[in-house]
């Protein structure tokens, strides 16, 4: 369970860093849901006037997260590369992807962040337990492409809540 749930244990922190190595991610935090997780990153993560670059079939969770963390959002059209990279030129931001059941394509932002140097959000709440090697989502094909991966336990895992998969030392940010 969450710590919301549970509180903080050592079974629970186990529990997170076996997902988090599962995952390939140095932490993992437990979340009651994904909409919380959401909004947990752009609270924790986004600072006021930050520019965000995100597509715009973004989900509620994180457009209600960038708007309370009073974030610069900037949309591209949905699921368009060629257009986040034009406004990716102007100026490099974090990105948050959408989640409506598009797949990412994992290579292609791979590419222009490696161009651009920006910090990637992905919501895999879909992807999880279906797509990428061995149901592990998405960016799982392509290790490094994102900074932070939000999944859940539910949807095709069949169970209730979400974690969050972060870099070395981001766990603190969200205590």
């Amino acid at each position: 369970a969450s710590r919301l749930a549970g509180g903080r244990s050592r079974i629970t922190e186990e529990a997170e860093q076996a997902v988090a190595a599962y995952f390939g991610f140095d932490e993992c935090l437990f979340l009651p849901s994904g909409y919380q997780g959401n909004l947990a990153c752009a609270m924790a993560l986004i600072h006021a006037g930050q520019p965000v670059f995100v597509d715009r079939r973004v989900h509620a969770s994180i457009a209600r997260g960038l708007v309370l963390g009073k974030a610069d959002v900037r949309t591209y059209a949905h699921a368009d590369y060629g257009h986040l990279e034009r406004r990716l030129a102007s100026a490099p931001p974090a990105t948050v992807q959408p989640l409506d059941g598009t797949e990412l394509d994992v290579s292609r932002m791979a590419e222009l962040r490696s161009k651009y140097g920006f910090f990637l959000m992905v919501d895999e709440a879909h992807a999880v337990g279906a797509l990428g090697p061995g149901g592990r989502g998405l960016c799982a094909g392509v290790p490094g492409t994102a900074d932070i991966v939000l999944g859940t336990f539910g949807k095709s895992l069949g169970l209730f809540g979400s974690f969050l998969l972060l870099p070395k030392g981001f766990a603190a940010f969200f205590e």
